[in-house]
């Protein structure tokens, strides 16, 4: 220390921690990249380069009509006779396919692009909401990376290397955003005039209702409802104000409601699945088993599941949702200014999709069914949120030792567990290159092949890929564009 002082150098631990932050920016940064790179690199080894599973049967539906340019708006709302229905999307897909000459590539590297920019965006925006508050950078990194790995998840293996990817993302984002007007509206709402609140919260009911009716699908439940239990804990933080809430609340509710009834009206009388009738009880453990691997599902990659069962998913998951319901509450009560409800939203959110999806899947297919990839999607959006409110409970709650110990443990864990989850996938994806490719030589050889050889295809119908292989062939697409 004399040495330093008499040569007129700081000592090392003064210097590195008046330059803490730039430090923090700099490791933040490598993270991000290391976390893309492993991304990417799994996502384009695995990739899907042809049409898989309900691709056929859109196709099927749509392929000659959007290339010969027939296709109408109300054509839009009749790609699924269940209760899935995304006009938006469907668009999308199509516009993609008609400019690619049905090459689906592009919709998984679009998605990819798209992950990885809003998990960057997303790690951005973590850190400059915090830029104004007392600063712990070793938390704030740490829960900045889960925040960016939340959405790189590679456990949702399903969404990113197939062509559902951009369609996903772009779903996922929009609710993001709706989440994060929401809670602009709420947070500001004493600073506008009536009429100001009134006009804002008709705009976001429509918007709400136009992603109800267009993009939701029948996660619009999970949607809906989060956002209207933020509003209302909102309304109640802030009595003082209540009157201020009241009509725009009722606008915004009478407008996303509008919009869930003119979706129930497009799909009510479609087929859907026959559902089972559990006892009471049955129904309740069904659900709870069906919740807690969803949860699960977050860090335990759906090979492991497959393979040893769903004991360790439902374990990891009961455990993540006891932390999530501590971290919210806790969360509520250190927030009762009733602003910030961005990441709340984002925990409610997850936290209903998860109970709707288990009493609409689990109670039907068991509840192993929601170990599936695809609602890793949702339930990554809640650990987005958790991540995000554990570190603003942390900043306000340094007294306790209990949760300071387990804010850490959360964050660490889930670092090692999603990175364990992407080692699992990293190590996948050659076989699923594999499997892409015998379906591409299949499609080859087609004419020689009986419909039971037509299952990895995992298709409705052997009719459908049938007839979309004999489309592509005609017009020279997909990989027939390259042999015509």
């Amino acid at each position: 220390m004399e040495a330093c002082a008499l040569s007129g150098r700081k000592p090392v631990k003064q210097w590195i921690y008046e330059r803490r932050m730039p430090i923090l920016y700099v490791v933040l940064a490598i993270a991000f990249l290391a976390m893309a790179y492993v991304h990417i690199k799994a996502v384009m080894v695995a990739k899907t380069m042809i049409p898989i599973m309900d691709y056929w049967k859109w196709i099927a539906v749509y392929g000659q009509k959007v290339l010969d340019g027939t296709v109408t708006f109300a054509d839009w709302f009749q790609s699924d006779a269940g209760q899935h229905i995304q006009p938006l999307c469907m668009m999308i897909n199509f516009g993609v396919l008609k400019l690619f000459h049905f090459d689906v590539l592009p919709l998984v590297v679009g998605g990819m692009i798209f992950r990885v920019l809003m998990a960057g965006g997303f790690m951005a925006l973590f850190v400059l909401h915090f830029r104004k508050e007392e600063k712990s950078p070793v938390m704030l990194g740490l829960c900045a990376v889960v925040i960016g790995f939340s959405v790189l998840n590679l456990n949702q293996w399903e969404m990113i290397t197939q062509p559902f990817s951009l369609t996903s993302i772009c779903r996922v984002a929009l609710f993001y955003l709706s989440f994060y007007l929401t809670d602009k509206f709420v947070s500001k709402i004493e600073e506008r005039s009536a009429k100001g609140n009134v006009v804002y919260a008709a705009c976001l009911g429509v918007y709400c209702g136009l992603l109800t009716v267009f993009v939701s699908a029948a996660y619009f439940v999970g949607h809906l409802v989060a956002i209207g239990l933020a509003i209302l804990w909102c309304a109640w933080c802030r009595r003082e104000s209540f009157r201020k809430f009241v009509l725009p609340a009722i606008v915004w509710g009478t407008l996303s409601l509008a919009g869930a009834i003119v979706y129930y009206a497009i799909v009510s009388g479609r087929a859907g699945y026959a559902t089972a009738e559990p006892t009471f009880f049955e129904l309740l453990i069904l659900l709870a088993e069906g919740v807690c691997c969803f949860w699960g599902s977050v860090f335990v990659h759906q090979n492991i599941s497959n393979a040893l069962g769903t004991a360790a998913a439902v374990m990891i998951g009961l455990l993540l949702l006891q932390y999530i319901i501590i971290v919210t509450v806790c969360y509520m009560r250190k927030n009762k200014d009733g602003k910030n409800t961005f990441p709340l939203i984002c925990v409610l959110y997850a936290l209903i999709i998860s109970v709707v999806i288990s009493f609409g899947r689990a109670t039907v297919f068991g509840a192993d069914t929601m170990t599936s990839s695809r609602y890793v999607v949702e339930s990554t959006i809640g650990l987005f949120g958790t991540a995000w409110m554990t570190y603003d409970v942390f900043l306000k709650n340094r007294a306790s030792v209990l949760f300071r110990c387990g804010a850490y443990a959360f964050a660490i864990l889930s670092l090692v567990l999603l990175m364990h989850a992407a080692k699992t996938e990293s190590d996948t994806a050659i076989y699923r290159k594999i499997y892409n490719e015998d379906i591409r030589d299949k499609m080859l050889i087609i004419d020689t092949l009986a419909d039971e050889d037509l299952a990895s295809f995992q298709a409705n119908s052997p009719d459908d890929i049938r007839y979309c292989v004999e489309f592509f062939k005609e017009n020279g697409l997909s990989i027939f564009r390259e042999t015509k």
